[in-house]
């Protein structure tokens, strides 16, 4: 698909010795910053308006956001889809849902049509016994067209997990060429709950206090954005961004870009 906006990327595997971060586009926080694209508003524009002039061309995509329990997964699609926080119902929904949305790509010319993109966000905790439920995960995997790989960002292993989960689907789940072309946006979220400015931890996070391992009362960064853009570029991943699935930060655009790889 073209560009919706004004870039699009090719991932490459980071080489040793040269850029450790591959070809991965990275959306840096200042991207964000005053961003109309970041805004439910922005896009609610476009579709109200696309009403008014010639019929659109309409499309749809598929795509899969995997994590593990409480990294913000469904607050993210609700966000993204409604502008509004899931409901308590609609968190402890059952592990394969989903919730779609529609954008709009204006047209470049009088000729051309506006593009209408219904966009559906399935949402698959990475919990799951792969092998008791492969029947499902075929199915739902059928016909995806990019997966998002959400964690926490106060919390290593939600990273860690997510990668497992992806690396075991691609290896039993998809074939070995739709796992080449899958297209990934890693998202690390929460951001809000702590520095957001922090690139590379010094050193690990495991203060102690009083002999106690400290508590994350104000929650403390466990991925740094240097580790997590190197695991992007291993992983072969297109798009690599931190936001917040509480405030909206980097959830729609973020994932504007990454239409525009699909």
């Amino acid at each position: 698909m073209g560009n919706l906006f004004s870039c699009s990327t090719q991932p490459t595997v980071a080489v040793p010795g040269l850029n450790p971060y591959g070809n991965v586009l990275y959306i840096k926080p200042e991207d964000l910053q005053n961003n109309k694209q970041d805004t439910y508003n922005y896009w609610k524009t476009l579709l109200d308006s696309a009403s008014s002039g010639p019929t659109p061309k309409r499309k749809a995509l598929k795509i899969n956001v995997f994590g593990s329990k409480n990294v913000g997964k469904t607050t993210l699609i609700y966000k993204a889809c409604k502008n509004v926080a899931p409901t308590s119902k609609q968190m402890s929904s059952s592990y394969i849902d989903y919730v779609s949305y529609d954008v709009v790509i204006p047209s470049t010319s009088e000729t051309t049509p506006p593009l209408r993109i219904t966009v559906q966000l399935w949402e698959i905790a990475t919990n799951v016994d792969i092998e008791k439920n492969k029947s499902n995960l075929k199915n739902i995997m059928k016909g995806a067209d990019g997966v998002v790989l959400v964690y926490d960002v106060t919390d290593k292993s939600s990273l860690e997990g997510v990668v497992e989960f992806l690396a075991k689907v691609k290896k039993e789940i998809v074939t070995e060429e739709e796992g080449n072309e899958m297209k990934v946006l890693l998202f690390g979220n929460k951001v809000d709950k702590c520095d957001n400015d922090v690139v590379e931890l010094k050193e690990e996070v495991k203060e102690e206090k009083g002999g106690e391992e400290k508590k994350d009362e104000g929650k403390e960064r466990r991925v740094s954005v240097k580790e997590a853009r190197e695991i992007a570029a291993k992983g072969n991943m297109n798009i690599f961004v931190e936001g917040s699935s509480n405030d909206g930060r980097g959830v729609l655009y973020s994932l504007s870009k990454f239409v525009e790889t699909i």
